[in-house]
């Protein structure tokens, strides 16, 4: 192999290990907020009847809450966006 061939091999190696590095980090950011979202829509399926009107309102709060949490990580991992996207 070349030394060419090498560096290039070695590069797409870091290119590879820096991907998995920034998936398994979005994964890990990802699971807390999802399941906040998971466990209040099944506090909210299973009790439907038994929560107050305001309680119901706070776990649908958190839900929302979360989802943004959610909006803002994965904006965070998209490159800049064009004007006007």
């Amino acid at each position: 192999m070349t030394d060419a061939g090498a560096q290039a091999g070695w590069a797409k190696s870091r290119d590879g290990d820096e991907a998995e590095e920034r998936l398994a980090a979005l994964i890990h950011d990802l699971q807390t907020p999802l399941a906040v979202i998971t466990g209040f829509c099944e506090l909210l399926e299973r009790q439907p009847g038994q929560l107050s009107e305001e309680q119901a309102k706070e776990y649908l709060g958190r839900v929302a809450a979360a989802a943004g949490e959610l909006r803002d990580i994965l904006d965070g991992q998209r490159g800049p966006r064009p004007p006007g996207a």
